[in-house]
């Protein structure tokens, strides 16, 4: 069964130097994520991700608490187990603001919101973080919220998402930056959801990060089935 709790952080968890656009496409490593919820239970996942830009296929091979294949494209999540499928469900066609793309695409210091209608409301210096608000075009201010980003040493360092009415929905810092083959990427990232008054917390941490790799294209573009 998808652990729902865990695959948002997966599926919504997200450099200076020369240009991403044309020398990073794939990137693959180790992932451990720790969730602790509100109700204090917690829950672990270990594995292997891969993604490519070009295909738009996250896929995780998880090998703990169970070994199960998670693939998301489009706006469908399936779940293989032994290489057979298990499940599929619906989810927001999201790929592109992984951290996963938005670092190959050297987009991760402004989560992506560059090209969309989001636009700088302010900036400001706070000690050694630069911040900067950014504000749905007026238009579409009734769906969405206003987005903070902070920036140190030109890298990102926390982001924070508002709902529409001005509260708080999510927190979300990346530290420990390292340089795989040029391309920067955090190796801990730090989730704090605020849902009903609650809150549910996750780490992330990424170890042994590989870039432009050229094996493994049978789990890079993962076959799925025609539905």
């Amino acid at each position: 069964m998808i652990r729902p709790v865990i695959f948002i952080t997966l599926f919504l968890s997200v450099a200076a130097g020369r240009s991403a656009a044309q020398s990073f496409y794939r990137i693959s490593g180790d992932y451990v994520i720790k969730a602790r919820l509100a109700d204090t239970t917690s829950q672990l996942v270990m594995g292997k991700f891969y993604y490519d830009r070009n295909i738009k296929k996250i896929v995780y091979i998880n090998s703990f608490p169970e070994k199960e294949t998670w693939v998301t494209c489009d706006s469908s999540l399936y779940l293989f187990v032994d290489g057979e499928l298990i499940q599929r469900q619906r989810v927001p066609p999201a790929a592109e603001f992984t951290i996963f793309h938005l670092a190959l695409e050297n987009q991760l210091d402004h989560f992506g919101l560059k090209n969309t209608f989001y636009r700088i409301e302010k900036v400001e210096k706070q000690d050694d973080l630069v911040v900067t608000t950014w504000a749905p075009h007026k238009k579409l201010a009734d769906l969405f919220g206003k987005v903070m980003i902070s920036n140190k040493n030109r890298r990102i360092h926390g982001i924070v998402f508002f709902d529409h009415e001005g509260e708080l929905v999510k927190k979300q810092f990346f530290e420990n930056f390292v340089q795989a083959d040029g391309l920067d990427f955090p190796t801990d990232v730090v989730e704090i959801i605020y849902s009903e008054g609650e809150e549910h917390y996750r780490k992330t941490t990424y170890r042994n990060i590989r870039v432009n790799e050229w094996e493994h294209e049978n789990i890079y573009d993962y076959p799925l089935p025609v539905l």
